[in-house]
């Protein structure tokens, strides 16, 4: 009996202590400050920042499907500036061949073929660093074509990205801080 006893209050200790880090939790998260975020709109593009020091944005274009059993993404791109340049992310849908990868085309310049980089519970994505020459394709250019393959299909589907504001969008793009140095 006096060991139901002390396994009970240890219990009841447990939650007590357990409830208390859940209020301490709530209370934190009641005093964290809001971080404001804006939106702009550039053509078909939208420039989504989060204002705080050091201002992040990114932009930001989703295609929608819409057919008989429901409607939903398609694809979004995404481009955003790091210390190494402009990344380009790619959020795909589930039930496509992750081995063929995607074929990115800016107009009618050669296909960059880019390979999956990970899955999530929402999708696929492909990440990479756009090259010089492709950014540049990128900022002359008026349509984006990414195509890719459903599984066990071996026809290519093709999704047509419009580029109309694309080079405003990017033009806003804040420069990333870079990370102090071990001197500093």
């Amino acid at each position: 009996m006096k060991r139901v006893l002390t396994a009970m209050a240890f219990l009841l200790a447990g939650f007590l202590l357990m409830g208390t880090a859940q209020a301490q939790q709530a209370q934190q998260a009641q005093e964290a400050p809001e971080v404001e975020t804006t939106t702009e709109t550039y053509g078909d593009w939208t420039l989504v920042c989060i204002e705080a020091t050091p201002r992040a944005c990114r932009m930001v274009q989703r295609l929608d499907v819409q057919n008989d059993q429901g409607g939903g993404r398609l694809l979004e791109v995404t481009l955003l500036r790091n210390q190494q340049g402009v990344l380009i992310v790619l959020d795909m849908p589930f039930g496509l061949d992750l081995r063929a990868g995607v074929v990115v085309q800016f107009d009618e310049n050669d296909e960059i073929t880019l390979p999956f980089s990970t899955c999530y519970p929402s999708g696929c994505q492909v990440i990479a660093l756009l090259a010089p020459e492709h950014l540049a394709q990128f900022r002359a250019g008026t349509l984006m074509r990414v195509g890719f393959r459903g599984m066990g299909q071996q026809e290519t589907l093709v999704a047509e990205v419009s580029l109309e504001g694309s080079s405003l969008a990017l033009a806003e793009l804040p420069e990333p801080v870079q990370p102090p140095t071990s001197g500093e």
